[in-house]
């Protein structure tokens, strides 16, 4: 009665409860969207997987540039699938990471793995529906890898104790490693292609004697925290691993 026979009340009463609609409206929003979210970023991943192939329909990798092109059949190199990872190890000595997508999905062993951005491992076993992944902090796992603006190799490691770190060794004290460089994919077993992020150089030293430096590298893949994968199809791998295994396999003069 109040509210009704008096302007001003009515008027007051009016606007706070357009206020507290407006209140409810806001925090039913903010509650729909935090549950939409798995459902927005299983879209978001498909749609980079949908860029990454668009990407690599319009570039193939060439081994003399830095830049990119089509082969002559007009096929890509590279196919990139995307995946959840539904488990992870980071501690163990022989870290793996499971995979929500598996043969029917064209995943197959020896695959790459990114995070689309830096490497995270390789495909080891594969079902119908899921796959496992040997994880870059995994003793089995060793990749030949390079410095970026220098392009000396050699081979990355992980020692068993920092998830944040591997050892890299094989290159030359001649070469000009220092803090702060660049480490890539070298492209050579064929599961990444070149220049694939892997970390950035922490410390360099030399054991006295020593013809190669010892490098500590800090990964760029943040292991504890991997919940979208990218599996990388390289169509010529087979053709690559095959060709030299010919050569391994002749007996040399």
């Amino acid at each position: 009665m109040l509210v009704s026979s008096n302007n001003y009340q009515e008027s007051t009463f009016m606007n706070s409860s357009l206020v507290f609609v407006g209140f409810l409206m806001e925090k039913k929003t903010e509650f729909s969207e935090y549950f939409s979210l798995k459902d927005a970023n299983r879209n978001l991943l498909d749609e980079n997987v949908r860029l990454k192939n668009m990407l690599m329909q319009i570039f193939a990798a060439d081994s003399t540039k830095t830049i990119f092109q089509k082969d002559s059949t007009g096929n890509t190199q590279y196919t990139f699938r995307g995946a959840k990872v539904i488990n992870n190890t980071v501690y163990a000595q022989d870290n793996f990471l499971t995979i929500d997508k598996g043969s029917r999905d064209g995943i197959a062993p020896d695959m790459g793995v990114t995070n689309g951005i830096s490497i995270v491992g390789f495909v080891k076993d594969v079902s119908e529906h899921y796959a496992t992944v040997v994880s870059v902090l995994n003793k089995n796992f060793v990749l030949s890898v390079k410095l970026k603006k220098t392009n000396d190799h050699g081979l990355i490691k992980w020692e068993g104790q920092d998830p944040q770190r591997v050892m890299l060794n094989g290159i030359t004290v001649d070469a000009p490693a220092k803090t702060g460089d660049t480490i890539v994919t070298r492209g050579a077993s064929g599961r990444f292609p070149e220049g694939v992020l892997v970390g950035i150089v922490e410390e360099v030293f030399q054991k006295p004697g020593a013809m190669h430096h010892s490098i500590i590298v800090r990964l760029s893949t943040p292991f504890n925290s991997v919940y979208h994968v990218y599996v990388v199809e390289n169509h010529r791998m087979k053709e690559q691993l095959e060709l030299e295994e010919l050569l391994k396999g002749e007996k040399q003069p």
